[in-house]
């Protein structure tokens, strides 16, 4: 399947857990059977948020999880351009 997203109907999904050491993403998903497909998921940890937005420790938006995949390995080889002051 390949991820893909209809820009005109947008819509959330948050399902919320104890315990959880990782986020399970989709992002532009058309489709409720698009949540399991593998190139569309990918999961972020606590320290994934932190490395790919370190200033706002907000989370980032992908469409894939070859996207999710190449951005970590980018933040991990690449400094910081503009480290604003630390967060805790």
């Amino acid at each position: 399947m390949v991820c893909r997203a209809q820009l005109r109907v947008k819509f959330a999904l948050v399902t919320l857990g104890k315990n959880v050491g990782v986020a399970d993403l989709v992002f532009f998903a058309r489709d409720v059977s698009e949540l399991a497909d593998p190139e569309c998921r990918f999961s972020l940890s606590a320290a994934d948020f932190r490395l790919l937005n370190p200033n706002t420790g907000t989370g980032p938006t992908f469409r894939s999880r070859a996207d999710a995949k190449l951005m970590k390995l980018i933040y991990r080889n690449v400094p910081v351009l503009i480290r604003e002051e630390s967060r805790p």
